[in-house]
């Protein structure tokens, strides 16, 4: 009987430990994703190249979006929730974060769950670093995938695309997970360029710059 009750506890601990371990996996799932990125001297045709592994359970649908002007005075509505919709229509679990002035005119750019290039030749990669749940400001306006989103909407190079992001985390907040962007254009090497949110702060992020290699 003794050992009865041994080979239960023992079994019920370790169906224990493997739900821990599988909720712990889960909540690590889409933190996997990984940049690559060549720089102009070390590809055989000069070209700059950056892009990701998506490994995470994201949207698979994609659609080029098309370039836009737009009136004065018009606002931009920034998102959260769109990285798991079935297709373009799905605004399930979709809610509106807030607004922003749009701008005069808009390029054209592919709209996939990390918004990855536009008409101009600009392109983003991205790998998430997550960091302590501590540091997420969850009252920060943007996501990752919204600056991404914003940045191509707005910008034709990767110096531009950063002053950009950052200023947008400085105005409107971060609030995301940490996270690493690689952002290229067609005449300069990739750039990194790492962003995580701050503790009770609405406004706030850290943001560090680290050029791949010489332009």
């Amino acid at each position: 009987m003794f050992k009865i009750k041994t080979l239960l506890l023992t079994g019920l601990l370790l169906i224990g430990l493997n739900t821990m371990a599988q909720d712990e996996n889960e909540r690590l799932v889409g933190a996997n994703c990984t940049s690559i990125m060549v720089g102009k001297t070390a590809s055989t045709d000069g070209s700059v190249i950056t892009s990701h592994t998506c490994d995470g359970r994201y949207r698979t649908w994609m659609r080029w979006e098309p370039a836009a002007d737009h009136e004065k005075g018009e606002m931009y509505k920034v998102y959260k929730g769109t990285m798991h919709t079935e297709d373009p229509f799905d605004n399930r679990n979709v809610e509106l974060a807030g607004e922003i002035p749009q701008v005069e005119h808009t390029y054209a750019y592919l709209n996939t769950a990390y918004p990855c290039l536009n008409e101009k030749q600009l392109a983003i990669g991205e790998t998430t670093f997550s960091g302590p749940d501590t540091l997420v400001n969850k009252k920060g306006m943007f996501m990752i995938e919204e600056l991404e989103r914003v940045a191509l909407m707005r910008c034709d190079n990767a110096r531009d695309a950063i002053k950009l992001i950052g200023q947008l985390v400085k105005d409107y907040g971060y609030g995301d997970g940490g996270e690493c962007i690689t952002i290229a254009d067609k005449a300069k090497v990739p750039t990194k360029s790492v962003a995580c949110g701050r503790p009770n702060a609405s406004r706030m992020t850290k943001w560090a710059l680290v050029p791949i290699s010489p332009a």
